[in-house]
């Protein structure tokens, strides 16, 4: 595999900041996961773990407020810094209070808006499309009151588990519109339902 420079393995521009650099790392990190539907067919395990090495090794250089600048007068990014005052260099992220801490933990990563829908919707399908959002179940269970229970029979595709249809129809679109997807659409494909 050619070598490329750290901003492109991460796909990011080299103003990015610290940030984005973190977002870009989780999404390749995701990306590059053995388990991955992006990947699985492109590429050779010895392949992917290289590829998840780069990435490693990009993340460790471009999250580093001391790397980071070196890195980027080595490769021709900056001719050099304008000041020696690397806060200035490094866009930092605002100062976090403690009340929005609280609010991130029950709330997690927002959703990505108008994903596709693919022509068969299963449990396996919306667990990938969570877990590439970075939105955990808990996060779902908290902002629908959906216990993790059915949300859980939702991804393993058991509809038995529901007292009644009209149940498990509401839940997934509940599930759906908190990942981001037209909930009729996913309703409509959900192989599970229309397979008895």
């Amino acid at each position: 595999m050619k070598s490329k420079h750290y901003y492109a393995i991460l796909n990011i521009e080299p103003q990015a900041s610290s940030l984005e650099v973190l977002h870009a790392y989780r999404d390749m990190k995701q990306l590059y996961q053995p388990d991955s539907l992006a990947v699985y067919s492109l590429y050779e395990d010895d392949e992917v773990a290289i590829l998840l090495a780069q990435v490693e090794e990009a993340y460790l250089v471009l999250s580093d407020a001391d790397k980071r600048p070196l890195y980027d007068i080595e490769h021709g990014f900056v001719s050099s810094p304008q000041r020696n005052d690397e806060a200035d260099y490094m866009v930092q992220p605002p100062p976090v209070r403690e009340e929005s801490v609280k609010i991130i933990r029950h709330h997690g990563a927002k959703p990505l808006r108008n994903i596709d829908v693919p022509d068969v919707v299963n449990g396996a399908v919306l667990k990938n499309i969570r877990e590439m959002q970075g939105i955990g179940l808990s996060d779902i269970a908290y902002n629908t009151k959906i216990s993790m229970e059915y949300l859980q029979a939702i991804e393993a595709n058991d509809v038995a588990h529901f007292p009644a249809a009209v149940y498990m129809k509401s839940y997934l679109k509940q599930y759906a519109e908190s990942i981001g997807m037209n909930s009729q659409l996913v309703l409509d494909r959900y192989e599970a339902l229309h397979s008895s």
